[in-house]
Formats: C-alpha cells, structure tokens, sequence
C-alpha cells in the first residue's frame, strides 16, 4: 500500500477508499471488482494497484484514515484510561464503518489496522524485545478486534462509557478471572 505523501496519491487514495464504502453500502465486499472501485471512484485501475495491493488494503487505509493512525495511538498511550476511552470511542464513533467490516467478513482488516498501529508506535511497549511487542501488539489487537466484533452484532447499543468500562474490565482479567474463582 502506498504510505508516501504525495498530495494526488493522498487524493485518489481517499477517493478510492470512499467509493469503496459508498459501494458497500448497497453490494457484499465479494461482488464489488477493482474494475467497478475504479469507476466509482474516477481512477484507473493501474492508479489502484499503484495505490493499494488488495480491496482489503483498501479498508485498512479507511481504518486508519478514520482514526487508527500512529498519532492517536501514540496519545492514547500515555494512560491507561486514555486508551481504553480512545478504542471505546473510536469503536462508537465508527460504529457504521464497523457494522460493514462485520457484515461483509471484513473484522480481519481492522484487527490488521490495530496490530500494524501497536507494531509502528515506539510508545507501544516500551522497552519490550521485538518478540514481546509483536505478542503484546497481537493480544492487544485481538482483543480490540473482539471487542468491536461483539460490538456491532449486539447493534453497537453501548455508550463509550458503557464499553469502556467493559473493555476495562477484559483487559484487567476481571472476566478471566470469573471464569477461574480461587
């Protein structure tokens, strides 16, 4: 995937990345070809492969573009409160974008975004061998993924408070250790 800063590449990745939402709207992620992005989008087909390696490549640029990016990451780090509000906001705030990821098979994507996001931000485990951030970025990450999964098939009824708290929960072991009483 390009991640270069050329402003009509930025564009037309954008563009691309749009279309494809606005298509998913109407038309399962398996039945929308490059061909039929394309001219939604306005591009050509050798732009996308330019642009992007894959349709999926394309949802995980609109994850990231939506929020997952490094420097929200990077902010959220800071606290433990901080992030797990920021995931609970971005997983409400982005509830629709969501709900299509899950409904067309696509919580893979989002679960690459966030792992990717852990993996790049040197304020992700710091200190920790490259063996122990790539274990930390994939719990981490799975652990989001469920999350937003859970999420959305209930109908994405919970406040940001409400999931907050609920992944605060998870990730203090509060409900593993239910599971376990001593």
């Amino acid at each position: 995937m390009y991640s270069g800063c050329n402003r009509i590449a930025l564009e037309s990745q954008h563009h691309i990345a749009d279309a494809l939402l606005l298509l998913l709207e109407d038309t399962p992620f398996e039945q929308i070809s490059v061909t039929r992005l394309c001219r939604e989008a306005g591009v050509s087909r050798q732009t996308f492969y330019t642009l992007f390696d894959s349709r999926e490549d394309v949802v995980i640029f609109q994850l990231k573009s939506a929020c997952c990016c490094k420097s929200r990451l990077h902010s959220a780090l800071h606290s433990r409160d901080g992030f797990l509000f920021s995931m609970a906001d971005y997983m409400v705030t982005n509830r629709g974008l969501l709900t299509l990821l899950y409904q067309n098979h696509l919580m893979h994507c989002f679960y690459d975004s966030q792992y990717e996001g852990f993996m790049e931000c040197s304020s992700a485990g710091p200190g920790l061998s490259q063996r122990d951030q790539a274990y930390m970025a994939d719990f981490l990450a799975s652990a989001l993924t469920s999350c937003a999964r859970t999420y959305v098939s209930r109908g994405g009824q919970e406040s940001v408070d409400e999931l907050t708290h609920i992944i605060r929960d998870l990730m203090m072991g509060i409900c593993f250790c239910s599971l376990f009483p001593t």
